[in-house]
């Protein structure tokens, strides 16, 4: 929702609540409504999650963990960035990296409109022309930038000792939005991962992905349009539904242990 539209919907709920009664909102994050399907469905599980929310104009990125905490969902939001990544932006760089008639069937693609399926390439991925694969290699970097960067948080300080970064773990990922499922966002992803595991112990998992789901049923498609809905889903909750969510602004950072030096520890041959 823009800032327009929630004061306006603030003025309307004013003066239809009564004259001079305090009106209460309560403002969540999107992508803690959009979770709120994940979380009640078969696939959830607790810890540390990177949430991704791939829309028209943005990506938004959260890293949080699923709890309850006194019979309650409490989630704490450990990092959440934001940036103009998402589909309009990747197809209006594609069409000014063009600028001929081989863009026309790009343009027959609105990147505004919701229920749009979202465009493949015309070409195949390796006749595309230069100029565009400049244009995907860049914004792929920009992805990466974005969605690494909260993974180095939580590495370096954010929750350094969470399992999901240990040998054996896998760190799980939501996928919303109506870009969520197209081939150049899933692809970035990928390519990210073998730069994380890089970073990670040898026996790491890497990541696991799922799309966000709404319950059988409120779905018109059958099931494939649940990452589109999972906002809206969410959000359709009252307030005491929906988890709690502790602000970054309000978790302490943790420290990161000390390596410990097991070559001081052996014995030399001097010693023996």
């Amino acid at each position: 929702m823009r800032l327009a539209d929630a004061e306006s919907a603030l003025r309307h709920a004013a003066s239809t609540d009564g004259a001079g009664e305090p009106v209460e909102i309560e403002v969540f994050p999107e992508v803690i409504g959009g979770a709120y399907g994940y979380a009640h469905s078969d696939f959830r599980r607790d810890g540390l999650h990177l949430v991704v929310d791939v829309g028209a104009s943005t990506i938004d990125a959260c890293l949080f963990r699923f709890r309850i905490e006194d019979d309650r969902e409490n989630w704490p939001l450990f990092e959440a960035r934001v940036e103009p990544l998402g589909v309009a932006e990747l197809h209006g760089r594609r069409i000014q990296a063009l600028g001929n008639l081989q863009a026309v069937t790009l343009r027959n693609f609105d990147p505004l409109d919701g229920l749009a399926p979202v465009p493949q390439m015309p070409w195949p991925e390796d006749a595309a022309p230069a100029a565009v694969i400049e244009v995907d290699d860049r914004m792929t970097q920009e992805v990466h930038r974005l969605v690494g960067g909260l993974i180095v948080d939580a590495l370096d300080r954010r929750d350094p000792n969470a399992s999901e970064f240990k040998a054996g773990g896998v760190i799980p990922i939501v996928l919303m939005g109506g870009g969520s499922k197209s081939d150049f966002y899933l692809g970035a992803l990928r390519k990210w991962e073998d730069t994380l595991l890089a970073g990670l112990p040898s026996r790491h998992r890497g990541l696991e992905m799922f799309h966000a789901i709404v319950p059988e049923g409120l779905d018109p498609s059958g099931g494939k349009d649940g990452h589109r809905l999972a906002v809206a889903f969410g959000l359709s909750h009252s307030a005491p539904e929906l988890p709690i969510h502790t602000p970054r602004r309000e978790i302490e950072d943790i420290s990161k242990p000390e390596p410990v030096d097991h070559q001081g520890r052996l014995v030399g041959k001097d010693q023996v």
